[in-house]
């Protein structure tokens, strides 16, 4: 995560000219770690989007390991762990 300065850089100046302890404080509390992009929530869809398509229910297949049903999209089961491709 990297840290980045969210203060007015202006105002910074003006203290540093005039009060560099008050420019020294201000920087430090202004200086804000941030998260990087990859990290960052993705947006909210916009208000009326439609929901995303429930999972089909009809297509399982059995694991070759415990014998339950697992959905086709799973590389691994949920039940047992064995890789079932």
């Amino acid at each position: 995560m990297g840290k980045e300065f969210t203060g007015s850089w202006v105002l910074f100046v003006i203290l540093l000219i005039f009060c560099w302890p008050g420019a020294l404080i201000y920087f430090f509390v202004k200086y804000e770690e941030r998260a990087p992009q990859y990290y960052q929530q993705p947006p909210p869809p916009p208000p009326g989007a439609a929901p995303p398509p429930p999972p089909a229910q009809g297509q399982q297949r059995t694991c070759m390991g415990c014998g339950q049903q697992i959905p086709v999209n799973f590389n691994n089961c949920p039940h047992c762990g064995k890789n079932v491709q």
